[in-house]
């Protein structure tokens, strides 16, 4: 019972770890933003979908039988998923933010330091979408944030500030 216990601790205090690297590596929060991020809500709601099924499933076991042995086994992985989901949840809830350090993306994906930055460019009707571009191998090329109205002049300073753009505006030299 008490490698469960364990087992179920061990998630919540994972996904603390997880924020201390972030704020290690990106520094302080400058502002909140919002980012569209495609499958995330499928994400989610797959590990919910499958961390209930298997709470469903394990406790199914202990009706047939008081002593199977998968049934722990089951319930526990059940609860891992949730705790995953959950965390995928508080994540979007949560939202992108505009670091010290660069932006840091909804779930954690690669880091969009200052450096790795090629160009960006402000869209939509009301100038407040910010699609931010660079040169990446393994990762996305490009992501965008939405950037509530109040904060777009800080953005906007910490990209004229912290990446060396070339003459023309949102573009690298």
């Amino acid at each position: 019972m008490i490698a469960y216990l364990f087992i179920l601790l061990l998630g919540p205090a994972a996904f603390g770890g997880f924020a201390l690297i972030e704020l290690l590596q990106l520094g302080p929060v400058a502002c909140a933003l919002r980012e569209e991020v495609q499958g995330s809500n499928l994400a989610s709601s797959t590990a919910f979908g499958l961390g209930g099924a298997l709470i469903v499933f394990g406790l199914l076991l202990l009706f047939v039988d008081l002593n199977h042995p998968a049934m722990g086994f089951f319930v526990c992985l059940g609860c891992v998923l949730l705790e995953v989901g959950g965390y995928w949840e508080l994540r979007k809830r949560w939202g992108a933010k505009l670091r010290d350090g660069g932006f840091q993306s909804i779930l954690g994906g690669p880091r969009w330091t200052w450096l790795s930055i090629t160009s960006y460019e402000w869209t939509g009707w009301d100038a407040c979408t910010l699609i931010l571009h660079r040169r990446a191998i393994d990762a996305p090329e490009k992501v965008t944030f939405f950037v509530p109205a109040e904060h777009k002049a800080t953005v906007e300073h910490y990209l004229t500030s912290r990446v060396q753009w070339g003459t023309e505006p949102g573009r690298l030299r």
